[in-house]
């Protein structure tokens, strides 16, 4: 039997709905079979209450205009609400290229994964979450990663130029590329989706 809770069950269906009908790159669609493959077997739910820091009451408004206003994403937004109580928030240290109020206008946000609301090891499915104008520092991790952007901000691999995805859009970030994000005038939202290789080591 299953032990997995409901509430996670809905929002995988859903994530996986949004890039079933979204044109993917060979990188991208084979990064989502690794994660979608390994979380087929749930865990239970872990408990409500967890800290969370100011900047996360900037989520809800965001799920609340995304149910209105965007089709694609509304069953993605409905499934998150429920699990916000569950979500394992942290707050990373500023680093290379990161915004003065980085601290306090960030938190991200575990679904699946280490402290997450089904906690396991093998998988890192989570949020983060921006205050406007905030610069995420610039770092690198050796699993690959999808990102699927629930908001307008900017992203940036390397050396590259600043991209904006648009709500919706799904890019790839390939294993070690030193990335990082900044949101505008808007608080920024995005789901990030991470198979993991053995002892995960982040810069």
């Amino acid at each position: 039997m299953d032990a997995r809770s409901p509430l996670v069950s809905n929002f995988i269906e859903a994530a996986r709905a949004v890039f079933s009908s979204t044109k993917l790159d060979d990188h991208t669609a084979s990064a989502l079979s690794d994660v979608f493959e390994t979380i087929t077997s749930g865990r239970p739910i872990s408990r409500a209450g967890r800290e969370t820091f100011p900047v996360c009451a900037l989520v809800e408004p965001r799920l609340d205009e995304l149910e209105r206003t965007d089709e694609g994403l509304r069953d993605v937004a409905q499934a998150m609400r429920p699990l916000l109580p569950h979500i394992g928030w942290k707050r990373r240290q500023p680093g290379k290229n990161a915004s003065d109020n980085f601290m306090d206008g960030h938190a991200t946000g575990m679904i699946i994964g280490p402290g997450g609301a089904e906690d396991r090891e093998d998988v890192w499915i989570g949020m983060t979450i921006m205050g406007p104008n905030v610069r995420y520092p610039d770092h690198s991790h050796p699993p690959e990663e999808v990102y699927l952007a629930l908001s307008n901000g900017a992203f940036r691999q390397g050396e590259n130029e600043w991209f904006d995805p648009g709500i919706g859009g799904v890019f790839h970030n390939p294993p070690g590329i030193v990335h990082g994000m900044r949101s505008g005038d808007a608080p920024m939202l995005a789901l990030w989706f991470l198979p993991i290789v053995p002892a995960p080591a982040w810069n």
